[in-house]
């Protein structure tokens, strides 16, 4: 019986690590699912500010992994294969500008142009851009909520709102 607890015990666990590796594969659908869940908690003024920087670390890495799917497709030209690595390795000192930085380093491409990326050159719908905002909206509604926490500023529920909206908009193009 204790043998067959200890296999049974090393099965769960391979399959729970088996299960946790494959939990943030890019999945539009779960993406807007979060975000939606988010603006409603805007809306209805039901702010957890402790879960909404978990749904938006979820929502980024939701990102990163749809800008790697991006990449691997065979058709993605060095372009937009390029802008994704720019924006993945961007990611983590991102996270820490001011909303007065990110505005024109990501949200207008400083970042990407300074590395020889002219984001303007894609539509902005292109399925390349939406990855791109995939990560570039949530981190900023993450710095939002991070602020709000500190100065509880009503203006920075509506960005949150505004840049969550925004996202949901890109994701859907590419359900």
């Amino acid at each position: 019986m204790k043998k067959f607890f200890i296999v049974a015990m090393v099965g769960i666990f391979f399959y729970g690590t088996a299960m946790a590796g494959t939990a943030h594969q890019f999945d539009a659908g779960e993406f807007i699912k979060i975000a939606k869940k988010n603006v409603e908690r805007v809306i209805n003024h039901n702010i957890n500010t402790t879960a909404m920087i978990a749904d938006m670390e979820t929502l980024i890495t939701l990102g990163v992994e749809g800008c790697k799917k991006h990449m691997g497709e065979a058709e993605t030209p060095d372009v937009e294969k390029k802008l994704m690595q720019i924006v993945i390795d961007g990611t983590p000192d991102m996270k820490n500008l001011t909303l007065e930085q990110i505005e024109p380093e990501w949200h207008n491409g400083g970042v990407a142009k300074s590395k020889g990326v002219d984001i303007e050159q894609f539509n902005h719908f292109a399925e390349v851009l939406c990855h791109y905002d995939g990560i570039v909206h949530p981190v900023t509604a993450l710095i939002c909520i991070k602020n709000y926490e500190k100065i509880k500023d009503q203006n920075l529920l509506d960005q949150i709102k505004a840049e969550l909206d925004e996202v949901i908009e890109h994701m859907e193009k590419l359900e």
